[in-house]
């Protein structure tokens, strides 16, 4: 079983907003408290859908921070699920570990919690939500009524296996997307492209078929041609014919 490793990577637009009005920004006030570093407004996403099929897996890993002084000694901490907005299922779907410790002379440190791939993945959406839990050493609720969207005691985690079309794919009016070479998106469809074209592999071809969406047009009309020729049509996962895009036709 192969096991990939998925690090949140912190993309985010950042406004500037003036105001004369008090803020609610945490401040350091004796207290110590831990948060989910994020800056995606609370939420990161794990999407299996550009990964081999052999990965049913992952390891997501998420940063925690530390509001006050730094620990002398490690510390125990508690993540808790919130069954009130999960709809993951714990055990086939999600597993985090048994306990949780903050390292010492840290401002900020790890966690990593395991994600499974599963067949209803492919066509729904499902959220773990987790919540870090006050204890002695931590004074959590600090976080409660924080307005900054980069540091939150809450997050939700967005499961799923669907691989939506590509950024150009679809047409616009006026404006031919990869559709017109390419006909309906489907998953099939691109991994029938990696198998004519083997310099690339799923997740690279997927980012880069709207760029050479001619090449590829091309590439698959030959081969459905040829196929439907030899009697043995290519045929997509619903049982539809795979046909490419009214550029051909």
């Amino acid at each position: 079983m192969k096991i990939s490793s998925i690090y949140i990577t912190l993309f985010f637009s950042l406004t500037l907003l003036f105001s004369c009005k008090k803020t609610n920004l945490i401040t350091y006030e004796g207290s110590r408290a831990l948060y989910f570093s994020i800056a995606s407004v609370d939420s990161v996403s794990v999407n299996f859908s550009t990964l081999p099929d052999q990965v049913k897996d992952t390891i997501l890993k998420i940063p925690v921070g530390l509001l006050g002084l730094k620990l002398d000694a490690a510390a125990p901490f508690e993540i808790g699920v919130n069954n009130q907005i999960t709809t993951a299922i714990t055990g086939s779907e999600f597993e985090l570990p048994g306990q949780f410790s903050f390292l010492p002379q840290k401002n900020m440190d790890t966690v990593a919690l395991k994600i499974i791939r599963t067949a209803r993945m492919a066509n729904a959406e499902f959220v773990l939500g987790l919540e870090l839990k006050s204890n002695r050493q931590f004074n959590n609720a600090l976080f409660d009524n924080n307005l900054e969207k980069t540091r939150s005691r809450k997050i939700k985690i967005f499961l799923t296996d669907i691989l939506k079309p590509t950024p150009k794919w679809l047409n616009t009016p006026g404006v031919p997307g990869t559709e017109h070479y390419l006909g309906r998106f489907t998953k099939k469809k691109i991994q029938v492209l990696v198998i004519l074209d083997d310099d690339w592999p799923f997740k690279t071809l997927y980012d880069n078929v709207d760029t050479y969406r001619s090449y590829y047009g091309n590439l698959l009309n030959n081969y459905l041609n040829a196929q439907k020729a030899a009697g043995t049509p290519v045929m997509e996962e619903d049982g539809t014919l795979m046909e490419v895009g009214p550029f051909y036709k």
